[in-house]
């Protein structure tokens, strides 16, 4: 008996320590995701347990509570106690398995000690690649003469179009179809053309196969299954609407309308009404038109109609007019700056930049200065986005930056609307004006991370312009404001690597110079300049700020060792082989006075540069001279180079000029047959009149007439399943009849078929 009792009483304790242990586990008892995700979402787990502190609820974490393999870049937060969001930085990779594993770290504040589940994984993937919607059209091919079906793929990745294509396959009742794909590159939508099956005035289906194999671009997932999609190629005779897609911006929406061939742009416009009614723009495209308006609201829905009278551009009619409602949806989050591009920001302006929000309800704005003595390492690394931010990843960006600005905006819809988004004007003002920098400004979703946007802004009112030379530069400060010179600015000169190399005053004009760069400061490139007057500060990177210059004349006006100028006039500038070319030259000094009688020297190039002619003459007291150069009529056609030289050899001025054979008369022909129909052994008569592009007949001309025969495919809508084709291969020899105009410019042909 006490051997049972002691077996009873071991097992009474095992089976208690099984439920203490059982208790301290911690569970997931509810996610916010199921076996697939979307690329840009957040994961939220709800635990049994409270595991973290209310002190600390509602900030960002870099703690890796759960790993995920692959890894993704993100944070995670607490928003309650049982609570945790994990939401990327960029967003998952497409059309990949994950795995999320429980981390002992989630246990690290807990006020009690829990233990992780026996099976802490969790499996997901994202969306797999996969044709979201296809649109069969008629389209024009690259010469405009030949007419072909497109077939338009559009994926929910973008792929590579030129390595996709090759598993894409194309049937219609069997027979395989050849085709040739539009457009290289990367993209979501893949367009593939072909000629016309036939011309029956009727739908036609269309099978495309698309094979395992294709990639998804900067990802490593490749589509380990085959797609199967039926379509039908519409009627050329009809016109007809085969989708109607709407998006809005927040500030701008667009209803995006498909049709089986492409619009006439005459009168569509006439031909569109929609219910509510708002002011809208049409675009008109290969696969039908846009409507574009930014007084669409998202939250309205729209009725479109089309009328029946619209027209495509191959004589399709729509057989009855068009009506759908239409409605955008939920609008997608999305923080944007109104201005992308400008970086400065006027010290005696507003100091305002308009934001664009939408669908954020709260945001963080941060701001962040950086120092003039790490300006040039900042822009080389490009860090806009992440320089100074307290969430920015593990690794350490190595900027010297100070916060002074940091806040919540906990409620979005209480700002200034347009349309759908949320305008914020910022107006900030510098905490730390000893130390001189620019700012960059961060606003991002306090519950999304991945939505952010960043700026760089130069806060002053000094505006630079620089001109770099090989051994000057030139640096111009003017009144962002009032655009006047600024005068007694300091201008510094920074290398690339970071040294301060010379620094100088501007002038009442504005403009400082530093001269004599490669003797001064040997071996270093200059990459930026500061600029500094009183409190205001602003600088110029060449690499962020250059101008490309290569298709404009901007290399002014040059100097030359004799302090010479030459004007060179002509009577023309184009003559024929054998006329002769008459030119003058004006020589003045640089201070526009007369030169006196000194010689010079005129040299006429050819175009294969070799000297055609070379004149010495002595200028006149009033610093001028004549001459004439007469040319051959076996002179070579092409342009010359006239060029004006003193006595020494020193090029003053030069100028173009052409000698060119005179176009032919252009002719005008109009050529009538006999009759519409010929059968075979018939005579073709043919008459043409052919006249001068001004109006004259065109008399005694030699003409050409050339007759060709080809093959053409005949249906009959009687007997639809036959072919009436010849098996076997052959050509028609062309005829070819020759002659001269008459008096009156007419000309005739008879040819026999």
């Amino acid at each position: 008996m006490r051997t049972l009792s002691y077996l009873g009483i071991i097992a009474l304790f095992c089976l208690n320590a099984g439920c203490i242990s059982h208790k301290n586990e911690i569970a997931v008892t509810g996610q916010s995701f199921q076996n697939e995700v979307q690329l840009q979402e957040n994961l939220v787990f709800t635990f049994n347990r409270e595991l973290y502190p209310d002190s600390l609820l509602g900030t960002w974490d870099s703690t890796h509570y759960i790993r995920f393999e692959p890894a993704v870049a993100g944070r995670f937060k607490w928003d309650y106690a049982s609570e945790l969001l994990f939401s990327p930085k960029q967003g998952f990779e497409p059309g990949t398995q994950y795995t999320a594993t429980l981390t002992n770290r989630l246990l690290s504040h807990a006020k009690k000690n829990y233990q992780l589940p026996a099976n802490p994984v969790f499996h997901f993937h994202t969306p797999y690649l996969a044709v979201t919607g296809t649109n069969i059209s008629w389209t024009r091919g690259k010469t405009l003469s030949n007419l072909l079906v497109q077939a338009d793929l559009q994926f929910n990745y973008d792929v590579n179009l030129t390595q996709a294509v090759h598993y894409i396959s194309l049937r219609s009742d069997g027979r395989k179809i050849d085709f040739t794909v539009t457009g290289s590159g990367t993209d979501k939508t893949l367009s593939l053309q072909f000629p016309p099956i036939n011309d029956l005035d009727q739908q036609t289906p269309l099978t495309i196969w698309i094979k395992k194999g294709i990639s998804v671009v900067n990802s490593h997932y490749t589509c380990m299954t085959d797609t199967l999609v039926k379509a039908v190629i519409p009627s050329r005779y009809n016109l007809s609407i085969t989708n109607v897609l709407a998006e809005h911006t927040g500030t701008e929406g667009t209803i995006t309308v498909y049709t089986s061939q492409p619009m006439l742009e005459d009168s569509l416009k006439n031909d569109i009404t929609l219910s509510p009614s708002v002011h809208f723009d049409v675009q008109v495209n290969d696969q039908g038109f846009l409507l574009i308006s930014k007084d669409f609201d998202p939250k309205t829905n729209y009725q479109l109609n089309i009328s029946q009278q619209a027209q495509g551009i191959f004589g399709g009619m729509m057989k009855a007019p068009f009506s759908q409602q239409v409605s955008f949806g939920k609008l997608q989050p999305a923080i944007s700056f109104a201005n992308t591009k400008g970086i400065y920001l006027s010290g005696l302006g507003y100091r305002n930049l308009a934001l664009n929000i939408v669908s954020v309800p709260r945001v963080r704005v941060t701001v962040v200065k950086v120092y003039e003595n790490n300006l040039e390492n900042f822009f080389s690394k490009d860090m806009g986005e992440n320089y100074g931010s307290s969430s920015s990843d593990d690794d350490d960006d190595g900027g010297d930056y100070q916060y002074y600005d940091d806040a919540d905006l906990d409620d979005t819809k209480s700002l200034p609307s347009l349309n759908a988004a949320r305008v914020l004007h910022l107006d900030f003002q510098d905490k730390i004006r000893d130390f001189k920098g620019i700012y960059v400004l961060t606003v991002a979703s306090t519950s999304q991370y991945w939505i952010t946007q960043s700026r760089v802004i130069a806060l002053s009112d000094i505006g630079l312009i620089v001109r770099s030379e090989k051994d000057a530069i030139y640096v111009f400060a003017n009144s962002i404001k009032t655009t006047q010179p600024i005068a007694g600015a300091s201008i510094s000169f920074y290398s690339s690597n970071n040294q301060k190399l010379y620094t100088a005053m501007t002038g009442n004009d504005g403009v400082a110079v530093f001269d004599h760069i490669r003797d001064q400061v040997p071996g270093f490139t200059v990459s930026m300049v500061t600029a500094r007057k009183d409190a205001d500060f602003n600088c110029l990177l060449f690499s962020q700020a250059g101008i490309e210059t290569s298709r404009f004349d901007v290399g002014g006006k040059r100097k030359n060792d004799a302090g010479l100028e030459a004007m060179i006039y002509g009577d023309r500038n184009l003559y024929r082989p054998g006329e002769t070319i008459h030119m003058s030259v004006i020589v003045r000094d640089e201070h526009w006075q007369c030169p006196g009688e000194i010689p010079v020297k005129i040299v006429l190039s050819a175009p294969d540069g070799k000297p055609y002619a070379t004149i010495r003459k002595i200028l006149s007291h009033q610093g001028s001279c004549e001459t004439d150069i007469p040319t051959l009529n076996s002179s070579m056609t092409g342009d010359y180079t006239l060029s004006v030289y003193t006595g020494n050899g020193v090029l003053l001025s030069s100028t173009d000029l052409s000698i060119e054979e005179f176009i032919p008369d252009r002719i005008k022909v109009n050529l009538n047959l006999d009759k519409p129909d010929y059968g075979p052994g018939d005579s073709i008569r043919a008459s043409g009149h052919s006249d001068n592009l001004f109006g004259t007949p065109a008399v005694n001309r030699n003409y050409q007439y050339e007759l060709n025969l080809g093959e053409d495919l005949f249906t009959l809508k009687q007997f639809p399943d036959y072919l009436f084709k010849l098996e076997k291969d052959f050509s028609f020899n062309s005829q070819d009849l020759e002659g001269k105009t008459d008096g009156k410019g007419n000309c005739t042909s008879v040819m026999i078929i």
